[in-house]
């Protein structure tokens, strides 16, 4: 005898049918390809599995997917649902490999190394969100001076690979555009501002950018002050240039402010203003690896770098007080617009 299933319109025998406790009736391969569908959505806070004819709104319940599929895939999906519940666990760990699917349990308040290592497979691999962002920063720039990094491998990680928003699963992207799925939870987010991309503001995009920019500035100086570090002479003919540096850069972006508003193109958009923006924090950046090269010579050198911070701190206000009136200036006087 068949019967006929009015989801894939068409007949099987009244054996391969499943009658679930909503008082549906549905055959086998329509309801275990339904199940495993809503299975990819486990992540999602309020996730339930429902009956095919959605609008009665019924749940199935533990029975139901049991008699509708095999042991081995029942064990699939019990497997998948504990998945869903050690996610919300910062206790528990996925391993990174492919083909393991090993889950184990790390002790917090534990003070060892972020370095784990599977049990099943023996993959070994370091988890960041062990570390304080703090600690890992400084032991970066601590391990580029011991030679104990390589400072390009540093920047491409940092620049390629990132974690992801909601289960802090390494991703690293390989090109294409910059809307993301971490094959861990498949969370969808933007590569640039980590935000989530069903809510996305392409806007903060331009944050992340500025963001890298400054990161990729910084190592670049590590990479010169660790060839400085050898040469007090050459340290300290750098801490001469830098203050050349500061004052030709911040006034150039003072007198391109002024010359563009009396034109009547005053320099507003986002991206300009970060730009700007990410000149001083380079700044900074650069007074930061100069207090660790100083702090290994001679002392007569701090009043030098006092002197620079003092610098950077001076322009740094007039530059915003000169952006300041120019954005005055531009938008009291429409009548310069071009």
């Amino acid at each position: 005898m068949f019967e006929y299933c009015y989801v894939c319109y068409t007949d099987h025998p009244k054996l391969d049918f499943c009658d679930l406790s909503c008082g549906c009736r549905f055959c086998r391969e329509v309801i275990r390809s339904w199940i495993f569908t809503q299975l990819n959505k486990y992540f999602v806070e309020d996730f339930f599995i429902i009956c095919p004819k959605g609008d009665r709104g019924h749940y199935l319940n533990e029975e139901d997917i049991r008699k509708c599929l095999t042991p081995e895939e029942f064990s699939s999906y019990q497997f998948i649902l504990l998945k869903r519940s050690l996610s919300h666990d910062e206790d528990y760990r996925y391993c990174p490999s492919r083909n393991c699917n090993y889950i184990g349990w790390i002790d917090s308040t534990s003070t060892c190394t972020s370095l784990l290592e599977c049990p099943m497979c023996l993959i070994k691999w370091k988890d960041p969100t062990l570390n304080p962002l703090s600690k890992r920063l400084y032991s970066n720039i601590q391990a580029v001076f011991t030679g104990n990094i390589e400072i390009f491998s540093l920047l491409w990680k940092e620049l390629w690979t990132k974690l992801c928003p909601m289960c802090s699963f390494p991703i690293e992207k390989n090109g294409g555009c910059p809307h993301m799925v971490c094959q861990n939870c498949n969370h969808e987010f933007c590569w640039n501002c980590l935000s989530d991309y069903n809510n996305h503001n392409f806007s903060s995009c331009e944050f992340r950018f500025a963001y890298s920019s400054i990161y990729f500035a910084w190592v670049i100086i590590l990479l010169i002050l660790k060839i400085f570090y050898s040469s007090p002479f050459i340290c300290e003919f750098a801490l001469f240039s830098v203050k050349h540096i500061i004052i030709l850069t911040i006034s150039s972006a003072m007198l391109l402010l002024s010359i563009g508003t009396c034109l009547g193109a005053y320099y507003l958009s986002l991206a300009k203003w970060n730009r700007s923006w990410s000149s001083l924090l380079m700044f900074a950046s650069v007074l930061a690896a100069d207090y660790f090269l100083i702090s290994s010579i001679e002392s007569k050198t701090h009043e030098e770098f006092l002197e620079i911070v003092w610098l950077t701190i001076d322009l740094g206000f007039t530059f915003l007080c000169c952006w300041g009136g120019c954005f005055l200036l531009y938008y009291r006087r429409p009548a310069l617009k071009m």
